[in-house]
């Protein structure tokens, strides 16, 4: 979805028309190369994700503010040939989720490979006799177990690549997200932008859809959508319900800090009563991700029905929004 610096939906080009094979190559051409440009993923991540945040903010404070001003923020963009990602989501949703379901496209594949790499290499040290730390745990009946540290080693790995991974590696991909591509105050160069949009599609390798409920109910989404698929395809479209990574994240936290109490109480020799209130207090985090996983279950239901039954007749836009009445009373 486009929006203008107040947020504001802008109005879809009315010369836009789809045909089954390509789109109007009018459309699909920019005037100059210049107006082909594209951030980098790292610096969409920048912040904890300030970019994302919806236009007037999740806690009313607009996220222009943050950067002073929107030549700024169209300073992050650079003239490019080709645009890796077309990032495709609703304003309305969460900063939050948005930050982590990139975070997820980006970092999880390498997170999780080396955090199952470094555990392994602390269990081939543990066979070889390396003087790790190990705890033990003696029951009643004269059994010791004993308790390495490669699970929370791994852990510990996953969550640092997880989210720093985007600050150390230095191949990046463009991507295109409008209020940073567009230029959101020179009223020209914001229309030719808008006008446009299926050019950024025709040069984008793949669309990203950062998905929710609320998305196929914006008008922009469905437009961007649509387009894309005309000129590259739905093959090339990632949707990413924004609720699994929480979930995920959320359920790998849980267990690694169980594990941390566990394994740390019982390397100090702590009494089993702590043990054991350790396992019960990890009941309160459980129960919540538990609630997290239904809702991300429920999602993708909601998912599969909205694209079975899909109609632009659900879509909304700004005007929608607002009965009809634009901030200036109009």
């Amino acid at each position: 979805m486009l929006a203008d610096g107040n947020g504001n939906d802008e109005e879809l080009p009315m010369t836009a028309t789809l045909s089954n094979t390509a789109m109007n190559d009018e459309l699909t051409q920019f005037p100059d190369p210049w107006f082909l440009r594209g951030v980098r993923m790292s610096i969409v991540l920048q912040g904890l994700g300030t970019l994302l945040a919806p236009p007037q903010g999740e806690a009313g404070k607009n996220p222009m503010d943050t950067i002073k001003d929107a030549e700024a923020v169209f300073g992050l963009s650079e003239q490019v040939s080709m645009l890796q990602r077309f990032i495709s989501h609703s304003w309305r949703d969460s900063r939050w989720l948005k930050y982590l379901g990139l975070l997820w496209v980006r970092s999880f594949r390498p997170a999780l490979m080396l955090a199952n790499l470094s555990s392994a290499i602390c269990v081939a040290l543990y066979a070889m006799g390396a003087p790790l730390p190990t705890a033990t745990y003696t029951y009643d009946t004269g059994v010791v177990n004993k308790f390495g540290i490669s699970s929370l080693v791994g852990g510990f790995v996953f969550f640092a690549v997880f989210f720093l991974h985007h600050k150390v590696v230095g191949a990046d991909e463009h991507c295109f997200l409008d209020k940073v591509c567009i230029h959101q105050t020179d009223a020209n160069l914001k229309k030719v932008g808008i006008q446009k949009l299926a050019a950024y599609l025709r040069y984008t390798d793949r669309m990203l859809v950062l998905w929710t409920p609320d998305y196929f109910r914006r008008l922009w989404c469905n437009y961007e959508i649509a387009s894309f698929a005309c000129t590259r395809g739905f093959d090339n479209v990632d949707v990413m319900p924004l609720t699994m990574p929480a979930c995920v994240l959320g359920s790998l936290a849980a267990y690694w800090m169980l594990c941390a109490f566990l394994v740390v109480g019982m390397y100090l020799e702590v009494s089993s009563d702590f043990l054991m209130l350790s396992i019960l207090l990890s009941i309160v985090p459980a129960y919540f991700i538990n609630k997290a996983c239904i809702c991300g279950i429920l999602d993708r239901v909601t998912l599969s029905t909205q694209l079975k039954t899909f109609t632009f007749d659900m879509s909304q836009c700004f005007c929608c929004d607002s009965d009809h009445v634009l901030p200036d009373g109009r």
